[in-house]
This record gives C-alpha cells, structure tokens and sequence, in this order.
C-alpha cells in the first residue's frame, strides 16, 4: 500500500466517503479520531481482505480492458472547487467516459448493499475527474458491472453529509451516525413492456407474472375452503377422511388436512 502524501491527508477522500455517508457509528468514529490526529490509521499490512483487494483490482481492471482501456490508474484528483476534497482513481474509461471502482467482496454479500455503500466514493470520483458516469467493477462469484446512478436529492444530501463531518473535524466536535442513505438507482421503475435494452430475466419474470395472475383467485379458493373446513369440522371429531383426502386434530387442538401421496 503506497503511502499517502500530505496534501492527501489534510484532505476528505473518496475512500472515506462510504464511512461518513453510511458507516457504522464505531467506524465514523474511527475515522473522526484518525482526522483530528487522536489515534494514527489502521495498518492493513495484515488483513488479508484488504492485501486481497489490493492484489485483485489490477485483474478487475486488466480484466475490463479486455473491451476498451481503462486508463489513469492510481490517479490523484482535487475537486475543482472544493479544496478539501479529493480522490485516487482505480482507473477511467474514456469510451463511455466512466470512472471504475473495483472492489472484491464477499460472495454472501448482497449486491445492493455493496452498491449502497460505495456509491458515495464513486459519486466523489465522478465529480473530482468530471465523469459522467461511475462504474463499481465487483468481483464476487462473477465479475459485475454496476452503474452509479445519482440524483439530485441524493448528491445534496451526500455532501451535506461531508461537509457536516469537515465541520466536525475542524471543531474537534464528535460526528453523529445518521440513517443511511440509499442511492436512488435501487428504486428504479422498470416498463418490460418497453424497456430497452430488454434485461436477460425479461421472459421469465413475464412468464411467472402470467402464471400469478392465472392463479391469484384459485389461492384465494384454496385458501377460503381450507378456512371452512376447519370452522366446520365438529369439536368431537380427531380424524376425518373422505377418500384421499383427511383431517386430523392434534392434542393442542391444531387441524391438518393432508392429501395422501398417489
């Protein structure tokens, strides 16, 4: 891991970004101590998840270029007019002129909370390059491209959110975790009538949609008369069979019924 220079220290970087927006109050808090000189930062010499993240970005990246360069590797950027804010690119693809942040995460980790959580550090380097998009480049199972998407509501609040904690640290005043702030692309609205490019889960989600609104009111059927049959079944009656078919009460009075195996 290179070392980082002074002007980088003084400075709120991209990579802080996701703990100050969305961070667990014992990280802000962390990392409110490291800023204000309280304690020095974390030495990662020995955690294997971040040394294999540094080891993994170059294939992300190696990887993606496969397509079109990925370019500015390891570049440091100031924001144009905030002089506090700065980032280090992962890399830039002019072909699309996207900024790509690659991350190796856990399997087990869902793709919404990792987008969640990073999209303010993507959100800080599109704005310090001038990008118009952010790309998070995840490698779990598979490689995933993920588009950052940001509005206006959200940026706002994002760099409130920053600058509340620049103020923090400039007074020596404790931060205070907030709720977390989802990024709007989770709420998406999606026509598959006419959406375009029409997504690859398309024809079985139509699919399973035709199948639930064929079934909607046999369930409702089914429901209903299993409801009748337990209200009528008489108060002296343990088993009841009818064919196939039978109907038990247990000792605490639960009813089963149940349609033996043909």
């Amino acid at each position: 891991m290179s070392e980082l220079s002074p002007l980088r220290e003084l400075m709120t970087t991209a990579s802080q970004w996701p703990i100050i927006v969305n961070g667990s109050g014992e990280a802000l808090y962390r990392l409110y101590q490291e800023r204000i000189g309280e304690i020095g930062p974390p030495d990662f010499r020995n955690n294997i998840a971040v040394q294999r993240g540094i080891h993994d970005e170059p294939f992300i990246l190696n990887w993606l270029e496969r397509d079109h360069p990925i370019t500015e590797r390891g570049a440091f950027l100031k924001h144009p007019t905030l002089p506090s804010i700065s980032c280090t690119l992962d890399g830039y693809r002019a072909h699309d002129d996207a900024v790509i942040e690659a991350k190796c995460q856990s399997a087990f980790r869902r793709i919404e909370d990792i987008l969640a959580y990073y999209t303010p550090q993507v959100l800080c380097q599109m704005r310090c390059r001038g990008a118009a998009r952010g790309i998070l480049a995840v490698l779990q199972d598979d490689l995933t491209e993920l588009e950052v998407v940001i509005d206006e509501a959200y940026e706002r609040e994002v760099f409130a959110r920053v600058a509340a904690f620049q103020l923090c640290v400039q007074t020596f005043t404790p931060p205070m975790k907030l709720p977390e702030l989802i990024p709007p692309e989770l709420w998406k609205t999606i026509d598959l009538a006419t959406v375009t490019p029409r997504p690859n889960w398309a024809t079985d989600m139509q699919m399973n949609l035709r199948m639930w609104s064929d079934t909607k009111d046999a369930v409702r059927m089914h429901q209903a008369a299993k409801d009748s049959i337990k209200t009528m079944l008489p108060n002296d009656v343990g088993t009841l069979t009818w064919g196939e078919m039978s109907v038990k009460r247990s000792r605490n009075n639960a009813i089963t019924i149940r349609e033996r195996d043909r």
